[in-house]
């Protein structure tokens, strides 16, 4: 099995386990694809806060220009 379907497998298998997708995030960085993985990394974050959080409002800003970068590097439009 390719080692990018057998990390996602482990993602759908522990769907409450960051750990699988950090994991994915790594494997993201070494295959040169640094933008899925910051994007990754950042829903990591934003998911284990709330909106009360004062870290909250930068994350979810971080997270809004990884999906235009990525956005861009698909050549999509983005919409804000």
């Amino acid at each position: 099995m390719h080692d990018e379907q057998a990390l996602l497998k482990a993602i759908i298998q522990e769907p409450g386990d960051d750990t699988p997708r950090l994991v994915f995030a790594d494997y993201q960085d070494e295959n040169e694809n640094p933008e899925r993985a910051a994007r990754i990394r950042q829903q990591v974050d934003l998911a284990r806060l709330d909106g009360k959080n004062e870290r909250y409002p930068e994350l979810v800003w971080r997270n809004r220009q990884i999906d235009q970068a990525l956005e861009e590097q698909k050549g999509a439009p983005h919409y804000r």
